[in-house]
């Protein structure tokens, strides 16, 4: 967060702290949430879907923001541990039923 706050003052010139507002910060830890924690994979796939799940949604218009919301909050019920979490639960399994078969 300083490199890139570092590189946003150098390339505009000046900083102004009203340009990261809280909701720049709540994108930053809801990325972290979502992707999961304890890897670099986890926080770039939940910054993704953070940039790009509002733009997909759109069609909803006026349901767009409740569309969001929802799923936001759906994802952190039944995925506390983020999506890469998820995928390694779930690749761990197959794993486990492949070596299994192989016996």
């Amino acid at each position: 967060a300083g490199l890139a706050g570092a590189l946003y003052a150098h390339f505009q010139g000046f900083i102004n702290p009203e340009i990261f507002g809280v909701a720049q910060s709540l994108d930053a830890i809801l990325a972290v949430i979502l992707g999961g924690s304890g890897t670099i994979a986890g926080p770039v796939i939940g910054a993704f879907l953070v940039v790009f799940l509002p733009e997909l949604l759109r069609f909803a218009d006026s349901f767009r923001l409740i569309l969001y919301g929802l799923i936001l909050v759906l994802a952190t019920i039944f995925m506390p541990i983020g999506i890469v979490g998820v995928a390694k639960t779930l690749l761990a399994k197959v794993h486990r039923l492949g070596v299994r078969h192989e016996r």
